[in-house]
């Protein structure tokens, strides 16, 4: 779809899991032309290392929104849970 911006482009998974090994494969793959930009696996795209601009704005816009705080706070939320039951279960007397 074309805006005045540029080109839209929108990329539909099934869910989330499905969402983040694409994320994975993206650094796995911009890692390997940082370690490797000068090896010969590497010749047939000249400056390979240019190109991770690209990549890191893709990576950057499939992580959906805030997801690094929403997982803190859901970690911390569960740790707490955690906390409370523990002490349930420690001031329950034994029948």
């Amino acid at each position: 779809m074309t805006d005045t911006e540029g080109y839209e482009c929108k990329l539909r998974y099934s869910n989330y899991f499905d969402v983040f090994i694409v994320i994975e494969d993206l650094i796995e793959i911009s890692l390997h032309t940082l370690y490797n930009s000068e090896s010969e696996n590497s010749g047939f795209v000249s400056h390979p290392t240019r190109h991770l601009v690209s990549v890191l704005e893709l990576i950057k816009q499939l992580l959906p929104g805030d997801t690094g705080q929403t997982l803190k706070e859901l970690n911390d939320y569960l740790k707490a849970k955690k906390e409370e039951l523990r002490k349930e279960i420690n001031s329950t007397p034994i029948k």
